[in-house]
């Protein structure tokens, strides 16, 4: 489950910028959280060998597997695009280079079967930083 929320302002070259169409430069920033939590018992795993036949995706001893794991993507970038508009719909082809950065931590507990040990646990954090050209095409239709 997640959420996001993303800024952009154009400003458009052209001498009719009231009809926003035409080619733009437009800077953007976005946000995105995303959370996922994941418990699944010794049925669940079970269930999962049977199903798949791999015994590589789980081993045959965990007696619970939890994972809580979350994750933060900032991005900031320019676009350079253009606008067609007609009386009813809008083209938008634009190419956007931006810089992100994704935060992570992922928090895991492993029970084994047939054992009095206390549950494993591990706790992963890190940081990724990437730069990323993108091109986007879309079609709007006008109220």
């Amino acid at each position: 489950m997640g959420h996001g929320v993303s800024f952009e302002y154009r400003f458009y070259l052209n001498k009719y910028k009231e009809v926003l169409s035409g080619i733009y430069i437009s800077p953007e920033y976005s946000f995105k959280k995303f959370n996922l939590k994941v418990d699944i018992n010794a049925s669940d795993i079970e269930h999962i060998m049977q199903t798949h036949n791999d015994p590589s995706i789980i081993p045959h001893n965990y007696a619970t597997y939890q994972v809580d794991a979350e994750s933060k993507i900032n991005s900031l970038g320019l676009k350079f695009g253009h606008q067609w508009t007609t009386e009813s719909l809008s083209f938008d082809l634009n190419f956007a280079v931006s810089r992100s950065s994704i935060k992570y931590n992922v928090k895991e507990e492993i029970t084994y079967l047939n054992t009095w040990s206390e549950p494993q646990t591990e706790d992963i954090d890190g940081n990724v930083y990437y730069f990323l050209p993108k091109i986007e095409f879309s079609i709007g239709y006008k109220f």
